[in-house]
């Protein structure tokens, strides 16, 4: 059984596109086994929800505006270790 996932933001949140540069290949890292990164992120941060947006290729982010800044460090913190972590499996 596949396990689908379904956006279902939050409403009345303030609301952020991310955009940052990277192989799509690891969005499954990025994301981790039923959204486990995300979710993490989404608790360290304080906000209410994160979303990779397949169509228009941004992380989407819901939650207090001042938390927002917060939760993109903190993606962008997790999507250099990943790409770091995937070089090193690329060269050994």
């Amino acid at each position: 059984m596949s396990s689908i996932s379904i956006r279902d933001p939050p409403l009345n949140c303030h609301y952020r596109q991310c955009k940052f540069e990277f192989d799509e290949k690891l969005i499954p890292f990025l994301i981790g086994n039923d959204g486990k990164h995300f979710k993490r992120i989404t608790t360290m941060s304080k906000t209410n929800y994160i979303w990779w947006n397949d169509d228009t290729k941004v992380i989407e982010v819901w939650g207090p505006e001042n938390k927002l800044d917060l939760a993109e460090n903190i993606l962008r913190d997790h999507i250099k270790f990943v790409q770091n972590k995937n070089k090193k499996i690329e060269n050994s």
